[in-house]
């Protein structure tokens, strides 16, 4: 029994590092030092900070991480919220992009929170573009981007 909980470790060990040799090689774009393709780099709406106070300080908010924003910058902090509680953050950029943060949590013992929450980020419309239409083509597109995660800390 031992033997076999061995080798489906080793094999789970195996196909794992395959996996991610695999996807080192075919990285592409920001995330792999070249700024090739950065445009065509998935999720890079997850780059955007949250929270004011976080913000303000420059990102430097991993280890004072005590409020519901902690989600984004450290999940370990959402331990330091009592209660239940909600939070939300609705930022408009500029060219009609939106970002938004919202997150609730509740202890589920003394010890333990759980917690919820989503970030999206939306555009209005951009017209369509080609070479041989640079003024547009007279349709429209916008962009969606959606995250959700639950978090349980503990102290």
């Amino acid at each position: 029994m031992k033997k076999i909980v061995i080798g489906i470790i080793l094999a789970m060990m195996m196909l794992i590092s395959s996996v991610i040799l695999e996807a080192k090689q075919n990285v592409s774009g920001s995330s792999a030092g070249e700024f090739l393709k950065v445009g065509a780099a998935g999720s890079q709406f997850l780059k955007i900070g949250v929270g004011a106070r976080a913000n303000g300080m420059a990102g430097a908010y991993t280890s004072v991480a005590n409020d519901l924003s902690s989600l984004y910058w450290n999940p370990a902090g959402v331990a330091d919220v009592k209660g239940m509680n909600g939070e939300f953050h609705y930022t408009q950029w500029f060219a009609g992009y939106s970002h938004s943060f919202a997150a609730v949590s509740m202890p589920l013992s003394e010890q333990f929170v759980v917690s919820a929450h989503m970030v999206s980020f939306s555009s209005d419309k951009i017209p369509v573009t080609t070479m041989a239409q640079p003024e547009g083509t007279g349709s429209h597109y916008t962009v969606n981007d959606l995250v959700a995660g639950v978090s349980i800390s503990g102290y």
